[in-house]
C-alpha cells in the first residue's frame, strides 16, 4: 500500500525566499549606474599638494574626496591625507585643491584613491 503524500497549496519557505531575493536584488540589479570620468593634474612642494580635477563628462559629479599618500625614501607611506568637496564639480568644470601636506619623512607622494559620486 503506498502512501498518499499530500501537497500543500501553500508556498513553501523555499519559494518565500526565493522571492524575497529577488525583491532585495532587482533594484541593485537594474539600477542605473553612472560612470564618471575625470583627470587630475597635481604636484607637490613638501609642504602643500595643489591641483587640479577635471569632470570630462556632460554629468555634474557632486561629491569628490582625493587622497594621498606621502611616502618615505622606501617608498613605504607615513601618511595618508585627504580633501573633500561638497559641492561637485560641474559637467566639464574644473576643481582645484590645495592641501597642507608637510611630513618629515616624507620623499614623495602618490595618488592613491578618488571617491566620486
Amino acid at each position: 500500500m503506498k502512501a498518499l503524500i499530500a501537497k500543500s497549496s501553500y508556498p513553501t519557505f523555499r519559494s518565500f525566499a526565493i522571492i524575497l531575493l529577488i525583491i532585495c536584488l532587482a533594484p541593485r540589479i537594474f539600477a542605473q549606474t553612472t560612470h564618471f570620468k575625470t583627470h587630475t593634474e597635481w604636484e607637490w612642494n613638501g609642504e602643500f599638494i595643489t591641483g587640479t580635477m577635471y569632470n570630462v563628462i556632460e554629468t555634474k559629479i557632486s561629491f569628490v574626496t582625493i587622497e594621498f599618500q606621502l611616502l618615505d625614501k622606501h617608498l613605504m607611506p607615513v601618511q595618508t591625507i585627504s580633501i573633500t568637496t561638497n559641492t561637485g564639480i560641474t559637467p566639464n568644470g574644473q576643481w582645484k585643491f590645495k592641501i597642507q601636506a608637510v611630513n618629515v619623512m616624507a620623499n614623495s607622494v602618490r595618488l592613491s584613491n578618488k571617491i566620486i559620486k
